[in-house]
């Protein structure tokens, strides 16, 4: 159930755009598609995976960048 709710809002911003912002030419839709695609991994980031999984992956992340560990998003975990 919580892939299909965190693609609702990819499903509406792709609908959005395709209304208000029609591509021209490759650039635009390419444009298009990376907006979609943050949303859609900022949807499952907060929506699929629970606070653990996000702090493992913080730390796996930053460890591939060379960089410290950073916080993964402490917030509340409303469907857990």
């Amino acid at each position: 159930m919580k892939p299909a709710l965190a693609a609702v809002p990819f499903v509406l911003l792709s609908v959005a755009l395709e209304r208000l912002w029609p591509t021209h030419n490759l650039v635009s839709f390419f444009l298009q598609i990376a907006l979609c695609l943050l949303l859609i991994i900022a949807c499952d980031w907060r929506i699929c995976l629970d606070v653990k999984q996000r702090s493992d992956y913080s730390r796996k992340f930053a460890a591939m960048l060379g960089g410290e560990t950073i916080a993964a998003f402490p917030l509340s975990k409303p469907w857990n």
